[in-house]
């Protein structure tokens, strides 16, 4: 009896494994294909996270190329993606979306250390951001931006990106837009207050603000009615209402800056060509003076530097 006992166990504990084994082997199955893809909707990208094998990150960097252990600069975009099971763990994220009249301006969480002094990362092609390991690999630095992003979606790794998004300025018809900069050149004129204008699309771009040598402080140029698209970072923009002569009144002038007025003199000479103060460039190339001028503004309305 106690040998047919042990028969029949025996031949239990086979038939239970005749079974379970081919399920645990199915199962296992299912789960290394489960971790072997992942989906991504159309308005989605997946983040990756290398969690072995490879290279080690170098100090400084906390973000990861492709053959480097850590959170990948690559994302992957809406679609099937294959992937190596159990090597990365995955996270979904919805597209950037920058409105109608919005911009997005931008920082990078990491990358190379910007240079002593500097207050703005320089510029490298990355598809606005889009393309982490392209800004990794072409030495994209950690900080503030100069591109901005305009109105649109975009596939931007949150984990290399900071983008805030900000409103477009518009500069409304009874208005002037006064911008300061807080990085570029310093003024080099004696005496100069003012960054002189260079060619920047009226601040919109920021890289050819600094390319072309564009100067730290106040502007000279100012923004008439529009919408413009600014990097908020790098340019300080305050609004300030028109300049309005009333009838019977006219409007006493002072300029701050210029050059000097000479000794024994109290007001500035006349100069020409700046339109009623509107040109404030050519206020200052054609030798205007720093201080209360001889030119007055007769009644009207006035579009100048406040």
């Amino acid at each position: 009896k106690t040998t047919i006992t042990i028969e029949r166990k025996l031949y239990m504990l086979e038939e239970i494994l005749f079974y379970l084994v081919p399920i645990l082997l199915l199962l296992g199955l299912i789960v290394i294909v489960l971790n072997s893809f992942a989906v991504a909707k159309g308005n989605q990208i997946i983040t990756l996270e290398r969690r072995w094998f490879g290279k080690q990150m170098p100090d400084g960097r906390t973000v990861a190329l492709r053959n480097e252990v850590g959170m990948q600069a690559r994302v992957l975009g809406p679609g099937f993606h294959l992937l190596m099971p159990f090597l990365y763990k995955i996270k979904k994220h919805d597209f950037l979306v920058i409105p109608p009249s919005s911009v997005g301006v931008g920082r990078a969480i990491t990358g190379a250390p910007m240079p002593s002094g500097a207050i703005m990362a320089k510029s490298v092609d990355c598809d606005l951001f889009q393309d982490g390991e392209k800004f990794l690999s072409n030495g994209g630095e950690k900080g503030p931006q100069l591109s901005i992003l305009p109105d649109g979606e975009y596939k931007i790794n949150p984990h290399l990106f900071e983008v805030k998004i900000v409103p477009a300025v518009m500069i409304e018809d009874n208005e002037v837009g006064y911008v300061e900069a807080i990085a570029g050149k310093p003024v080099m004129r004696v005496g100069g207050n003012f960054g002189s204008p260079v060619e920047c699309d009226s601040f919109q771009d920021a890289e050819a603000f600094m390319k072309n040598g564009g100067q730290k402080g106040p502007q000279i140029a100012f923004l008439v009615p529009g919408l413009y698209r600014i990097n908020t970072i790098l340019f300080k923009m305050e609004k300030k209402p028109i300049t309005e002569i009333p009838g019977g009144k006219v409007g006493l002038v002072e300029a701050t800056d210029g050059a000097r007025i000479p000794e024994g003199r109290l007001l500035a000479a006349k100069v020409d060509g700046h339109k009623n103060f509107f040109d404030g460039e050519t206020f200052i190339k054609n030798g205007g003076e720093k201080g209360r001028q001889l030119d007055v503004l007769m009644p009207g309305r006035y579009r100048l530097n406040p």
